[in-house]
């Protein structure tokens, strides 16, 4: 489950890296005061995809942790 887990978040990471990167090089081209206002508004809503991911790993931790412990005995 955990190597799910990790597979899931490097590909995520992976996509995420390559919109930034997108997102960057059209900014290049627009006047530094639009640069700063769209700049902020990226750092919320990183704070904000950060956060939710930490809450979605620890409820992924949760739900697996919760499988492992159904299982029976051998």
């Amino acid at each position: 489950m955990r190597a799910l887990t990790t597979d899931w978040l490097s590909l995520w990471k992976v996509g995420n890296t390559l919109w930034v990167t997108k997102l960057l090089s059209n900014l290049s081209e627009a006047p530094k005061a639009e640069n700063d206002a769209v700049g902020q508004e990226l750092q919320k809503q990183l704070e904000a995809a950060v956060k939710e991911l930490k809450q979605v790993q620890e409820l992924f931790s949760q739900a697996a942790d919760n499988c492992l412990n159904l299982k029976k005995p051998d």
